[in-house]
């Protein structure tokens, strides 16, 4: 059994009886209760993404959200002066599912340089490590990520968050220079240069799952 995005999966064998089946939908009952108990931010009601709306802040500005239809079959994208203007056609337009899944995207791209210099400036104030790529990718299965060879990842989720979330993601991705794992080491550093890192891994639990586009 599982629950995910306000869903829960009941997984049974072909064939099962009646009354085992009965006995497994009795279970999952129970077993949603005691997480509703434990986890009561995982049952809150779904809420729309950043891009339904005309303005969405990232990076902690304010933009003005803009898309254009033009009949030429590509989709672009750019910032300027607080507005963020998405060019494609209108049937890519009227697609939710479409939007929601290549504006982030393009996202990725316009504030990829913001990001790198970010993180470099973070880097520089703080660990001070060799670190080689900053790049920002539509992940959903994690906040972030630091390969051997230093190459630092963030979500484009975290462009959602409070600056401060997103800076402490930054130091976290950072330690792993230092240590490869989450030893206790590992959180002494994150700690001795995000005091608050507590309550932003806190927050990150009980409010991540609205960071969406």
């Amino acid at each position: 059994m599982s629950y995910r995005d306000n869903v829960a999966r009941l997984s049974i064998p072909k064939g099962i009886r009646e009354n085992d089946l009965v006995r497994a939908k009795d279970r999952l009952h129970e077993w949603l209760s005691k997480l509703a108990l434990d986890k009561p931010n995982l049952f809150v009601p779904e809420s729309n993404g950043a891009l339904t709306g005309q303005e969405i802040t990232l990076i902690g500005r304010q933009y003005h959200l803009r898309f254009i239809p033009v009949r030429a079959n590509r989709i672009t994208g750019r910032r300027k002066d607080g507005v963020i203007t998405v060019e494609a056609p209108d049937e890519f337009l009227s697609d939710r599912t479409q939007v929601s899944d290549a504006v982030p995207r393009l996202i990725n791209k316009i504030f990829a340089y913001d990001m790198d210099q970010r993180v470099r400036d973070i880097n520089q104030r703080t660990i001070n490590a060799n670190i080689g790529r900053v790049s920002l990718k539509s992940v959903v299965s994690r906040w972030g990520s630091c390969t051997h060879e230093n190459n630092i990842m963030i979500s484009n989720r975290l462009l959602l968050a409070p600056t401060e979330i997103l800076d402490h993601v930054i130091i976290h991705e950072l330690a792993h220079t230092v240590h490869r794992d989450h030893s206790r080491q590992f959180w002494r550093v994150v700690a001795q240069y995000d005091s608050h890192m507590k309550e932003h891994n806190a927050w990150l639990k009980l409010h991540g799952h609205t960071l969406k586009y």
